[in-house]
Parts: C-alpha cells; sequence; structure tokens
C-alpha cells in the first residue's frame, strides 16, 4: 500500500536482433512501492564479452544492479532517514562497497578481477526515487528519461558502466568519486510522470506517436492502492501493435527495452446518492 499519488507499470522485452542470434534478454528491471517511498530502476548489461560465443554474461550485472539501488535506497532513506541530497553522496559510496563484496566473494587471481567486471557485473542503470516531499533521478550510462513529458536522452554517456571504476590499485580498489549523473530532483507536487528506459526502447519516431504519448503521460485513474497496475494487454494492443503494424516499425525493439513508467492517478471524486 502507498499513500503516494502515482502508480507504475514496467515491461522488458528481448530485442529483435538478440533473438536472431539467440542471445538473451540483457535488460532487468525493479520496482519497490512502500507507505511514502517509490523507487524504479532499469539497467542493461553490455553485450560484448569474452565468452566462447564471443558475448557477455552481463545479464547478471544488470538484475545486480537493479537489486542492489533498491536496497541501498531503503536503506539509506528508510532506515537511516537521510533526505535525498545527503543520500546522493552516501548511495555511490554504498554502490562501491557492495560491488566490491560481491567480486571478493569469487576470491578471484588478481589478474581475474578486470575480467569478472568486464564479463558479469558491467551495466547501465537509471533510477528514480520519490519520496513524500521529492523526488530524484539519476543514471551511470546510456538510455532514456521523460521527466513530466521531457525528453532527456542520455546517449552521450553510451558505453559507460559503473563497474569500469572499480580500479584496481596493488592488491584494493579506489573509487573515482562523483560519477553517479544526478539528472533531476524536484519537489514530488510537480511531478506528473516519469519514464526511464533502457537504450532500446525510445527513437525519434516514436517518442512522437500519439498512442505512445497518450499511454505514457496522461493521468490515470487509481486501479488500486498498492502502486502497481498491470496495463500489458493495453500496452500491446494501444502501442505496440499499432506502432509495429501501423507505422511499419516491424523490427522495435531492435535491442533488448525495459521501461518504468509513473504516472500521477486522477483524483475522483465520489458522489453520495
Amino acid at each position: 500500500m502507498t499513500k503516494l499519488p502515482f502508480q507504475l507499470f514496467g515491461m522488458s522485452q528481448q530485442g529483435s536482433s538478440h533473438q536472431r542470434i539467440s542471445l538473451g534478454n540483457q535488460d532487468s528491471g525493479s520496482v519497490f512501492v512502500g507507505k511514502n517511498l517509490i523507487i524504479g530502476v532499469v539497467a542493461d548489461g553490455c553485450t560484448r564479452g569474452k565468452n566462447i560465443d564471443g558475448f557477455s554474461s552481463n545479464q547478471v550485472g544488470a538484475h545486480i544492479a537493479c537489486n542492489l539501488t533498491v536496497k541501498i535506497v531503503r536503506r539509506l532513506i528508510q532506515r537511516k532517514k537521510l533526505n535525498l541530497e545527503e543520500f546522493k553522496e552516501e548511495y555511490e559510496n554504498s554502490l562501491f562497497r557492495q560491488y566490491k563484496r560481491l567480486l571478493n566473494s569469487f576470491s578471484p587471481w588478481k589478474n581475474e578481477r578486470s575480467l569478472i567486471l568486464s564479463n558479469l557485473f558491467s551495466s547501465t542503470f537509471v533510477a528514480f526515487v520519490i519520496t513524500e516531499s521529492e523526488y530524484i533521478v539519476f543514471h551511470y550510462g546510456d538510455g532514456d528519461v521523460f521527466i513530466n513529458n521531457y525528453h532527456y536522452n542520455l546517449s552521450s554517456s553510451q558505453g559507460k558502466y559503473f563497474t569500469n571504476y572499480l580500479v584496481e590499485k596493488s592488491s584494493n580498489f579506489f573509487l573515482r568519486k562523483n560519477n553517479i549523473n544526478f539528472l533531476k530532483s524536484g519537489k514530488t507536487i510537480d511531478l506528473e510522470n516519469i519514464l526511464i528506459a533502457t537504450d532500446g526502447f525510445v527513437d525519434n519516431q516514436i517518442k512522437k506517436n500519439d498512442e505512445f504519448q497518450k499511454f505514457f503521460f496522461d493521468k490515470k485513474p487509481l486501479f488500486n492502492q498498492t502502486g502497481f497496475s498491470d496495463r500489458k494487454t493495453e500496452f500491446r494492443s494501444n502501442v505496440l501493435n499499432k506502432i509495429i503494424f501501423k507505422d511499419s516499425h516491424q523490427d522495435w525493439p531492435l535491442d533488448d527495452a525495459t521501461f518504468i513508467s509513473l504516472n500521477k492517478v486522477l483524483k475522483i471524486k465520489s458522489t453520495r446518492i
């Protein structure tokens, strides 16, 4: 149950280019809806790698990035009671410590560390955190973000992975500070919608589609008090099928695509009979 006036919906889809070469979905997404806290995060594992097929196992890294982000945010905000300004630096430090702990659990040889990081843990991520009073959106690497209908294209961060900065120095690691990009923050009362997506989901043609705009950016009626809404059927019939068949966008999504959308709910006045 949540007291915040929002509802979430998300999906993840293997890209058609990955289907053709029997490569699994390397994206991930995770959400948490609490009484006064909502978290959403999507991650995209790096495809290139040094497995015997020439690819990586970084779908593991995408899942790890999502799970760690939700876990760390909940601890810092729910348990430690940090505000979002205090949260910024502590989040990055906590994420570093968790990755270091995970890496050390493999007991790797010194020359294996960079290989494990690049082949198992490398992913981008985009996330939002919403509390009663304020919200924040942050990322590492590329993707797409819409906040109150405004599009932030993160393509300038393509090829950047947080684990690139777990840099070896003797037997220890150090972190280059201020690597997380805190994209936007504001007051929760001013927030109407957020859409975060991995880089395979949005292109210039699709984002201008009327059905896309209506589905993601219009206010929604309150489905239930959990904060989750199952809109898969609506998405497939009103957005996916119309874009693929009407606009002849038949290869969409070409790359793996994962999104989480958040919309403010409509206030429906009750009437007494």
